[in-house]
């Protein structure tokens, strides 16, 4: 019957005095507990800690461990069969487990720190068989000595790799095998002195770098590789630049330029076998700024509203070695920092891909920004210089000042005026309408900033205006809509033409024909139209440098108002060119008190148009032509008209009988006369001493239904000069010729005014 192998278990740490010697198959069980072997090599017979002279002894989860420079070993199998050691570490002796012409299976080991090497195997027979997971910081984890003997090594696992070792000739046949070290991980990359992390394929401006990469274990040393992509560089990845390392990092210096710089790392044994290449670890190293960018939008100074600030946008750049990012800060304060960034950022984006930053809903107020670009390695160009943008979201205020809602003025000046509290106004719109509704638009006008309308001469009409203030930012307020009447009531004029007037000689009288010459390219220009009323001059109109001009029908025509003229009765008379004529009496009844009263006298050329027309204005210069005031034919009679006092020699006029029409000369200078005021039952005459008058370039009104006889001008000429020395008895012939004319001339347009 076989017998059971004997079970020992270690509960408790143990320090041993003498070697524990194995004579019969055991199985040992560890549990984790440490046995010291703190004493040296007597005899041969008695060489390690532990001497297994036994075929089938198992050692279990045990930790053996000698002194520095032991002389023993940690075990020694000596010519047996079936030892299985699992799950053991051995330390600090000359060779960790001796497999000494004995077959021994290990699994799971780790030797550390062992003077020879980790596991030797040695002498015929020699057979060691090796797996799992195993660790071994020895230059040789195996060693076999003199593979010539036939001492073998069985790698279940490939995890080791052999080599023959021949130093100077010694030991030729002998055969080291180191674990196959597993290529180094984790690698990474520093700035250096900032320590900034550099990731694989990142990018850095700084020249000075730490690699970094995680420790491998059973490394001895580490191999670092290195070689970049710059065209100038000696160091090709065909040709490298290596050197070993023994702890895990390696500084550098980015001394070949800018560009793509790589390194890898092996991990090594002591006698120099490396694992695989760690993968390649890229980094770009750039100092070169992105070129600047500028703001685009909103432009510097905008005013806009939180609906409408949808965005921020600037200009675009490049980088001729990586990619850009963007910044975008903005403030309520352009304060800056000595770095160009705000003192006070209200926002600070992140790193943006594209430039532009969506800013919706963004609150009122005063804010300015600004951007930089940023490449990947970290390369910045200068802060954009600050824009201020004014986020408003408040309509203004707009208020209609005057004139008044539902006022009724003449249309002479009218000034419509408006105000606004508001001070960031960009314009005001104007528009009035032909109706309350506000449908029909009369008239539309962007006013700018100002706060008033001025229209002249506007004609009769209802309509209704209103003003939209509109300020920086596009909000806008409509003021309510008001209501404006514009009336210009024209007085009734009418005229009474006596028909008396003095002509030069030389004169038609088929009618009473006063008329003048225009020379070739003359103008007359400088026209005054007076009124006159009871003696007194009321209204001068020398407003314009011209107002004679011819118009399209033939006629000559000149006008004058006369605001606030209370109703009366008036007398006419024109100067023009530095002459003057007497317009005869001719009376203008104002038939009520008016705002505005035009009074127009028309004259016609000798074409002589049976109706006066209505007349347009056109140049009056460089016509040529005879012009004359046509007056109602008169005859005169058979019988001598009632004699007239004569005149003095100094052409002063005697003073009327009541009976008898005086007639008053005027003085032989160039200036205005005027015809004295008479009443209707008494007509009077003037005597004129100037002649000639051009129609006036401005007429404005028209008389269409009157009676020719009254509405053409009657111009008073100028005596001969060849008749001043006249007998008294032609004078006095003359007098009562010319009184008897006014009889008849005045009995005639009484019935002409009966007519209407």
């Amino acid at each position: 019957m076989k017998q059971a192998i004997p079970l020992i278990s270690i509960d408790s740490d143990l320090t041993l005095s003498k070697a524990i010697v194995l004579t019969k198959a055991v199985t040992i069980n560890g549990n984790g507990r440490t046995i010291t072997a703190p004493f040296g090599k007597t005899t041969n017979d008695n060489n390690a800690a532990f001497m297994v002279n036994a075929s089938g002894v198992v050692i279990n989860d045990l930790v053996i461990k000698g002194i520095t420079a032991s002389t023993l070993h940690g075990i020694n199998s000596y010519r047996v069969t079936g030892v299985s050691l699992n799950d053991i570490t051995v330390e600090s002796f000359r060779s960790g487990v001796v497999v000494n012409g004995s077959s021994v299976a290990i699994k799971d080991i780790t030797t550390r720190n062992n003077a020879w090497n980790g596991i030797n195997v040695d002498k015929t027979g020699a057979h060691l068989t090796i797996s799992g997971n195993n660790a071994h910081t020895e230059a040789a984890a195996i060693y076999v000595d003199d593979t010539t003997t036939g001492a073998t090594v069985t790698d279940l696992e490939s995890a080791y790799v052999s080599q023959h070792i021949n130093a100077n000739g010694v030991h030729p046949n002998d055969l080291a095998y180191t674990l196959k070290l597993p290529a180094p991980t984790g690698l990474s990359m520093t700035a250096s002195p900032s320590n900034t992390l550099i990731t694989n394929n990142g990018y850095t401006s700084s020249a000075s770098v730490v690699a970094k990469w995680g420790a491998v274990t059973g490394a001895h040393h580490y191999k670092y590789t290195y070689w970049n992509d710059i065209a100038t560089s000696p160091y090709k990845v065909s040709s490298p630049y290596v050197t070993n390392v023994t702890g895990t990092s390696a500084p550098g210096v980015f001394n070949q330029g800018e560009g793509i710089h790589h390194f890898a790392v092996s991990a090594c044994s002591a006698n120099n076998v490396c694992s695989p290449d760690s993968s390649v670890f890229n980094v770009t190293f750039d100092q070169t700024k992105p070129a600047g960018i500028t703001n685009l939008s909103p432009a510097n100074g905008s005013y806009t509203t939180s609906a409408s600030l949808a965005s921020i946008d600037w200009s675009d750049t490049s980088d001729a070695i990586g990619p850009i990012s963007y910044y975008y800060e903005s403030s309520t304060s352009s304060s800056l920092n000595p770095d160009g960034s705000f003192t006070s950022p209200a926002y600070r984006s992140a790193a943006l891909s594209s430039s532009t930053i969506p800013t919706a809903g963004t609150p009122a107020g005063v804010y300015y920004w600004h951007a930089r670009a940023v490449d990947a390695a970290g390369n910045s160009t200068e802060w954009t210089t600050p824009w201020k943008v004014t986020v408003d979201n408040t309509a203004p205020t707009i208020s209609l000042t005057s004139p008044a809602d539902g006022t009724t003025i003449p249309g002479t000046s009218i000034t419509q005026s408006w105000e606004s509290t508001s001070t960031d106004i960009d314009h005001y719109i104007y528009t009035s309408y032909n109706n309350a509704t506000a449908t029909s638009v009369r008239y539309s006008q962007n006013m700018g900033t100002a706060t008033s309308k001025t229209a002249t001469n506007v004609a009769n009409a209802t309509y209704w205006w209103r003003v939209t203030a509109v300020d920086k930012a596009g909000n806008q307020t409509t003021s309510p809509l008001w209501k404006l009447t514009v009336s210009n009531p024209i007085p009734s004029v009418s005229a009474e033409d006596f028909g008396v007037a003095w002509t030069k000689p030389s004169s038609d009288f088929e009618g009473i024909n006063v008329g003048f010459n225009i020379r070739d390219f003359s103008t007359v220009t400088g026209i005054s139209v007076d009124l006159y009323k009871d003696d007194e001059k009321l209204i001068t109109n020398n407003a314009t440098s011209s107002l004679l001009g011819l118009f399209n029908n033939g006629t000559l025509g000149a006008s004058l108002s006369t605001p606030f003229v209370t109703n009366g009765t008036f007398v006419d008379s024109f100067c023009g060119g530095g002459e003057c004529w007497n317009r005869g009496i001719r009376n203008w009844a104002l038939a009520d008190e008016p705002t505005k009263a035009v009074i127009t006298v028309t004259g016609k050329n000798n074409i002589g148009q049976p109706t006066t027309k209505s007349a347009t204005n056109s140049s009056f210069a460089q016509t040529v032509g005879t012009f004359r005031s046509i007056l109602p034919k008169v005859t005169i009679p058979a019988t001598p008209a009632v004699p007239a006092t004569p005149a003095s020699p100094n052409n002063e006029s005697t003073t009327p009988t009541a009976a008898t029409p005086a007639t008053r000369a005027t003085p032989a200078t160039p200036v205005a006369t005027r015809a004295a005021s008479v009443a209707d039952a008494t007509p009077a005459t003037d005597t004129a001493t100037d002649a000639a008058v051009l129609g006036a370039t401005d007429i404005a009104s028209t008389n269409t239904t009157e009676d020719p006889s009254i509405n053409e001008n009657a111009v008073l000429g100028v005596a001969d000069t060849k008749h001043a020395g006249l007998a008294w008895y032609w004078w006095t012939a003359i007098a009562a010729t010319a009184v008897s004319i006014v009889w008849r001339i005045a009995g005639a347009l009484r019935r002409k005014k009966q007519e209407y």
